[in-house]
Parts: structure tokens; C-alpha cells; sequence
């Protein structure tokens, strides 16, 4: 569910991403980050163990998303969800990826809708779950295009509405969503 694009940095090598995220370049540090994660690109010698590279990856990350980089942000929040190279916080977790919600990032988005709609670790709140779904579903994430259309098939945070939920079953459907398709099926709507 949770994926990292790769940054401008993907094709440098690690000696330069790591000068020029030295030097303060926010994407820079967010390759770096990655690089660290993924294990790829970064020299053998500095892959000893896993959570060393998790201590490295937090670092940059943090870096770059205190310059408000959403995409750090992101794996920041990440880095907290999973426990990676810091202590496990839900709470951190869900700051970060607020942050990066608010800049339009619709990973973040999708998760605080999930969050919003099963009650994990937020009070669970349908109508901040549809707004939040709704901003990503509207940037094309199928996942949230779904969960959109429950919340309107069943009136959860939003008006009991068909045709609409129709539409974002339809949506997700298109992009191979077998659920979605589905419970398009099922409506009936015609669109």
C-alpha cells in the first residue's frame, strides 16, 4: 500500500547525493534517505546492519522535512509507523503524514482517511475521513476513489447517495479495482 517514488537523486551516485544533501539540498536528502532504506546505491561497507541505515535514512529525511519536503514527510511518518530506526510512535506517524496531507500529497492524504474512517489512532471521524479520501481520490488514487464510494454508498460522513458513489466506484474500477468494479456492478447506476 505504502509506496516510496523514487527522487530527481535516483540516478546520482551515493557520494554525490550524499555532498549535495550535505550542502542542504532538500532533495538531495530525501534521496539519500531512500538510499539508506533501500539499501541501493550505498556503499557495502556502510550496509552492516539494518536498523543503522534506518538511524541514517531518519536522519536525512527529518532533514528535508523540516524544509517542509512532503515526500520526507511521508517516509518520516513511516519510519515512525513501522519503528524503523526509531521508537514505534503513532503519534509522530500521524503528525508527518498530516504535514504532508496538508501539502497535497495523496499517500498521506489516503492514509489519515483510513485513519479517520477505521479509528486507528485518531478518533474516528467520517466526515474527515471523506474530506481526506476525497483530496486524494481526486489526484486519481484508486484506493481512496473507493473508500469514497463506501462512505457515499452507505452514508458514512457524507450523504447517502448513489449516483455519487457510483461515480467513485466507476473511477477506481477503470484502474483495475476488482471491489470497485464490483460494487459498480451492484449499484446499478448508470452513469
Amino acid at each position: 500500500m505504502l509506496i516510496l517514488r523514487a527522487t530527481k537523486s535516483k540516478d546520482m551516485n551515493f557520494k554525490e547525493t550524499k555532498k549535495l544533501a550535505k550542502k542542504g539540498n532538500i532533495e538531495a536528502q530525501y534521496g539519500l534517505g531512500l538510499m539508506y532504506v533501500r539499501r541501493k546505491g550505498v556503499p557495502k561497507n556502510c550496509i552492516k546492519a539494518l536498523n543503522k541505515n534506518y538511524i541514517k535514512a531518519l536522519k536525512w529525511f527529518r532533514l528535508a522535512a523540516n524544509q517542509g519536503h512532503a515526500r520526507a514527510q511521508f517516509s518520516l511518518g513511516v519510519r515512525y509507523f513501522r519503528g524503523e530506526g526509531v521508537r514505534e510512535s503513532n503519534v509522530q506517524a500521524v503528525k508527518w503524514w498530516f504535514l504532508a496531507a496538508e501539502q497535497g500529497l495523496a499517500d498521506a492524504q489516503l492514509i489519515l482517511g483510513l485513519r479517520y474512517d477505521l479509528g486507528y489512532d485518531i478518533r474516528k471521524n467520517y466526515v474527515k475521513a471523506a474530506k481526506w479520501y476525497r483530496l486524494a481520490a481526486e489526484q486519481g488514487n484508486a484506493e481512496a476513489q473507493t473508500n469514497l464510494g463506501n462512505l457515499y454508498d452507505f452514508g458514512k460522513g457524507v450523504a447517502k447517495d448513489k449516483v455519487e458513489a457510483s461515480n467513485w466506484f466507476n473511477l477506481a474500477a477503470a484502474q483495475g479495482v476488482v471491489y470497485a468494479q464490483e460494487r459498480f456492478k451492484k449499484l446499478g447506476v448508470k452513469i
